[in-house]
């Protein structure tokens, strides 16, 4: 197989509302999609879910831009793969691989694009490529970003009258307002959904944390996610907490997976398809996380609909899932399966709605990703720059 053409996109698309959390400088929507395109005519589709001001704990990963992505695809990975006979997928990931180190976006969305690209030239769906479904519907939990207490409520109802059975509340800025804010949906719902809260870091230490969660300890919360930041930190708060905890910024890849299980620091991680570097690296981190029994779930940064396929392939294979996914629920304008659960945006790039089934979404079936994209709707959700490596 060779490479013929590698093309990035750039799309931005209408949120349904602004939704922000602890350390976000940026707006979610605004990402590359990466086509790749065979010889033989057939494409594959990626995406990089760039965010300049998110990373991992420490400095330890950094953020990537649209900017850095499309540096990194056209200017590096392109020349070295285009126009080249390869054998095998393999060989084509390890010379893209090859090319720089790090830029786990840009590599994420290089295997996405090269897998969806070879499960349609096999007629395979993407979930087989990687070993296999263990599940075909995926458990959606519905995430309330740092908002209003009054809308956080009215949102909650809304989501729980359509079948959402997890809810992840943003907090982290200001103590005294979002201990009332959870009370105020626990009450609103009350045993018709469980109840996760997600710090982003947004607490300096694991005393400051502990404080805070004392203060929830009769709220039934399912788990806390990362709380504050690094290893240490959670690792001192774990015995001291009233809930379960959650690594996010402190989980990329499979080497941090054994972390969290060497250092008994938490009993849930948040598993990303682009913080490890690709579906196959995310993978890695689940065999990790299964062999030590530590739960997981997948969790997104409001991707569109192509890097929401990915993400529901990737958790339709993972063993160790046991949690709700926070994903969105990719749709058109003129064909929202709902009104509310799972809605991020006003319209996707997706020939077809994804389909909610009592809380979950179907993972599609049919070759690569299951879904085309919709090339008239890329133009019209399209930003500004269009890069091509010819």
């Amino acid at each position: 197989m060779k490479i013929e053409s590698l093309t990035l996109h750039r799309v931005s698309l209408p949120p349904r509302r602004v939704h922000r959390w602890t350390n976000l400088t940026g707006s979610i929507g605004n990402y590359v999609l990466v086509e790749l395109t065979s010889d033989d005519g057939v494409s594959g589709w990626g995406e990089a879910t760039a965010l300049g001001s998110w990373g991992g704990d420490h400095g330890r990963y950094f953020g990537e831009t649209l900017e850095t992505v499309s540096h990194v695809l056209c200017d590096l990975v392109a020349p070295a793969v285009k126009g080249v006979e390869f054998s095998d997928r393999n060989e084509i990931l390890r010379v893209a691989r090859s090319c720089v180190r790090g830029h786990v976006y840009a590599a994420t969305a290089f295997e996405e694009a090269l897998l969806d690209l070879v499960g349609r030239r096999l007629g395979v769906s993407v979930s087989e490529l990687l070993g296999g479904r263990v599940r075909s519907r995926i458990p959606l939990a519905h995430s309330l970003g740092l908002m209003a207490e009054e809308a956080a409520v009215e949102e909650a109802r809304a989501v729980a009258d359509e079948g959402i059975r997890t809810i992840k509340i943003k907090v982290g800025e200001h103590a005294d307002r979002e201990v009332s804010l959870v009370r105020a949906v626990h009450e609103a719902v009350g045993d018709r959904v469980e109840l996760a809260v997600d710090a982003n870091q947004g607490w300096r230490t694991a005393v400051e944390a502990e404080r805070v969660l004392r203060r929830l300890a009769d709220v039934p919360l399912r788990y806390v996610e990362q709380p504050v930041e690094g290893l240490h930190q959670l690792r001192m708060l774990r015995p001291r907490s009233p809930f379960p905890l959650m690594a996010d910024e402190s989980m990329w890849n499979a080497h941090d997976m054994a972390d969290l299980a060497r250092t008994d620091a938490v009993g849930l991680a948040s598993v990303y398809t682009a913080k490890a570097g690709g579906l196959r690296g995310a993978l890695a981190a689940d065999a990790v996380a299964s062999a030590f029994g530590i739960g997981t779930n997948v969790n997104g940064s409001g991707e569109t609909g192509v890097g929401n396929l990915a993400n529901l392939h990737l958790a339709a294979t993972m063993t160790s899932l046991s949690e709700a996914c926070v994903l969105p629920l990719s749709h058109r304008s003129d064909d929202p399966p709902t009104r509310v659960a799972g809605r991020m945006y006003l319209d996707d790039v997706l020939v077809s709605s994804l389909r909610y089934e009592d809380g979950h979404i179907v993972v599609p079936d049919g070759p690569g990703w299951g879904v085309d994209v919709d090339r008239d709707k890329l133009a019209e959700l399209s930003a500004p720059t269009t890069a091509v490596a010819r």
